[in-house]
């Protein structure tokens, strides 16, 4: 491997919502919502429903080490995340799951 480079761009939005899957639920909590933080951005977690605990534990240990109020949870079914993806106050979407709801939150 060699000398590789990546650049942080400190461009933020606001606020990204961020809608992790059941399946790798950390990972995928971590792999959106990290970029996010560093890019400037606070961020709000839904975690599925069906790893609610994990979800939990992994948004609480990562914003243990951030200002209060930067990183946010919020559980719940599908309709709280089409309130995030709805809401005026979220600027950004990142989410992993399925192309329908993928097309869902796009025609939003």
């Amino acid at each position: 491997m060699g000398g590789g480079q990546s650049v942080v761009v400190r461009d933020p939005l606001g606020v990204v919502a961020v809608l992790s899957p059941w399946n790798y639920p950390s990972d995928e909590i971590l792999l959106l919502a990290l970029p996010a933080l560093a890019a400037g951005n606070t961020v709000i977690v839904k975690p599925s429903e069906v790893a609610p605990v994990v979800g939990r534990m992994t948004v609480e240990a990562v914003a243990s080490t951030l200002p209060p109020g930067v990183l946010q949870l919020v559980q719940g079914d599908g309709g709280v995340g089409a309130w995030l993806v709805g809401s005026d106050k979220v600027d950004m979407v990142a989410m992993t799951g399925s192309s329908a709801v993928g097309r869902s939150i796009m025609s939003s």
